[in-house]
């Protein structure tokens, strides 16, 4: 759980870091608010944040919740996936482009084919010797909705990117794609809608709205997780509920 904690701090500055020409290896962090170097007690994953109640030890600014929930994330996964490396090193890249698009709302075409190779490396590996034929379909048939989306809507609706993602998403999860596909506009929906009532309430105007560019792939991200790691169904749900 340590190191997945540990690997996690290093995927957020590997997200903050991407494309500002910056190496994610290059000197200690700073704080984003008052640029003081981080000292050791606030570089600890979880800890520091909990220490420091969520400020800078300096100038009290907030330290932003992505920090701990990632390093949090990629501990749980590392406990699921510690002796799949492969895999695991899919879901770290996955990790680094759910941040990039929380924060950017774009998808980078070189962490989408990144983890598209890795994905379906795994999945010619873990289909050798059998019928590649659906495992390798499941790929653009998760695609082709997204990409459908963007065509039509001239990426009003969605972003080429989304369907770049999902092509990778589609190897990584197979025949539990359809599952994934109808949670990921769930998990979307309910988001959106619980922060709009939330602002509403708040009578806080102007951020987000229906209208509003939301980024995706923290949607796709959440859905595969769910169906990846708990075998989550939607039909499954469906049925629960009404039984």
């Amino acid at each position: 759980m340590a190191v997945g904690a540990t690997v996690g701090s290093f995927l957020n500055v590997v997200a903050l870091r991407h494309d500002t020409g910056q190496s994610p290896l290059a000197g200690r962090s700073l704080c984003p608010a008052c640029h003081r170097k981080l000292s050791v007690i606030d570089l600890v994953p979880v800890f520091s944040f909990i220490f420091l109640r969520g400020k800078c030890g300096t100038c009290r600014a907030k330290i932003s919740w992505q920090y701990p929930l990632v390093e949090i994330l990629t501990a749980i996964i590392f406990l699921f996936l510690f002796k799949s490396p492969l895999a695991l090193i899919a879901w770290c890249v996955l990790i680094v482009i759910m941040i990039y698009d929380w924060r950017h709302k774009i998808i980078p075409d070189g962490l989408a084919l990144a983890f598209g190779i890795l994905a379906l490396i795994i999945t010619i590996v873990s289909n050798l010797g059998s019928n590649l034929f659906w495992p390798l379909l499941w790929g653009p048939l998760f695609a082709s909705p997204f990409f459908l989306f963007w065509y039509f809507s001239g990426g009003k609706w969605m972003g080429l990117g989304d369907a770049k993602l999902g092509l990778g998403l589609g190897w990584l999860l197979g025949a539990s794609s359809v599952d994934a596909f109808l949670l990921t506009f769930l998990i979307g929906a309910l988001v959106s809608l619980l922060i709009i009532g939330w602002q509403s309430w708040r009578k806080n105007q102007g951020r987000i709205t229906m209208k509003s560019e939301v980024p995706f792939a923290p949607f796709l991200f959440a859905a595969t997780f769910l169906v990846y790691f708990f075998n989550i169904s939607v039909f499954g749900l469906i049925n629960n509920f009404f039984r």
